[in-house]
Formats: C-alpha cells, sequence, structure tokens
C-alpha cells in the first residue's frame, strides 16, 4: 500500500476538525515507500492519533503529521502542542481500558479507553510498534508509528 498517500488523506479528512477547532494541521512526507499492510487498519490507527491529538490541542495549537524513512523501517510522528501526557501515565496509555487520572479527563474528551490499545495492536500485528513521548522543547506530546520497509 502507498504510505504516502494514506497519510495525505487522513490529513486532509481531519483538515475541517482542526479549521473548526482553530488549530494548525499539516503533513510532510518525504519519499513514502510502499508497504506492506491492511490500508484499512493502518488508516484506523492514524486516524486515532489525529483524533487524540486534536482533542487535547487548545485552540490556537498545532499538529503536525510527519512520515519519514529511516533504515528498514518507515515512522509515522503525530506531535501536537497540548498538555501532553503526565510522565507517571505515559508506561499504560497503551493498555486497554486505561484512561488517564479522571481529574484530567474533561467529559467532552471521554472515550472508552481502547482507542490506543487496539491502535498498538494493530502495528504490532504489522510487525512495528507505537510509542508515546513527552515533547522536551514544548508542551505536547509526540506519538510514533513504525513499521517495517520491504526489502
Amino acid at each position: 500500500m502507498p504510505l504516502g498517500r494514506l497519510v495525505k488523506e487522513v490529513v486532509e479528512a481531519f483538515q475541517p476538525v482542526a479549521t473548526h477547532k482553530s488549530i494548525r494541521l499539516e503533513g510532510a512526507c518525504d519519499q513514502a515507500p510502499i508497504i506492506l499492510g491492511d490500508e484499512r487498519w493502518l488508516r484506523q490507527v492514524l486516524a486515532n492519533l489525529l483524533d487524540n491529538a486534536l482533542k487535547f490541542t487548545p485552540s490556537g495549537g498545532h499538529v503536525r503529521v510527519e512520515l519519514q524513512t529511516e533504515g528498514s523501517e518507515v515512522q509515522i510522528g503525530v506531535e501536537d502542542t497540548g498538555p501532553g501526557i503526565p510522565a507517571e501515565q505515559l508506561p499504560r496509555i497503551f493498555e486497554r481500558f486505561y484512561q488517564g487520572d479522571s481529574a484530567r479527563t474533561r467529559s467532552d474528551t471521554q472515550g472508552t479507553g481502547l482507542g490506543l490499545a487496539i491502535s498498538a495492536w494493530i502495528v504490532e500485528a504489522h510487525g512495528g510498534n507505537l510509542t508515546a513521548v513527552n515533547r522536551s522543547d514544548t508542551p505536547g506530546c509526540r506519538m510514533t508509528m513504525r513499521l517495517p520497509c520491504p526489502t
């Protein structure tokens, strides 16, 4: 499947949400490879990551999706300027039903706690991994999906 096209389509699909919230959403792709994978599932993962980024980024913020090839893998990073994830919660965010500290969860951002767990499972089923880190330079979080490139 052409990964660059997938990233472009998902970013374009979320532009109205970003515009409505006054969030700048942009996508950047280098030479995107064709990879072996289920396009529908990988589209769902990227949509979930973008939905979360837009949900937790305040008005006036910025969300960026980057696709890069590094050696034998491709990386799709979704970076936002939201509040980030408390350090003590980072190791647990990919657990099923985990929703973080209820005091930090607003009613308009609540979910089932399954989105990131399912996303991680899909990426792992494709031979890759999904990670999350807080940005060190400014507030925000970066979710990175790593997938193997065919040789």
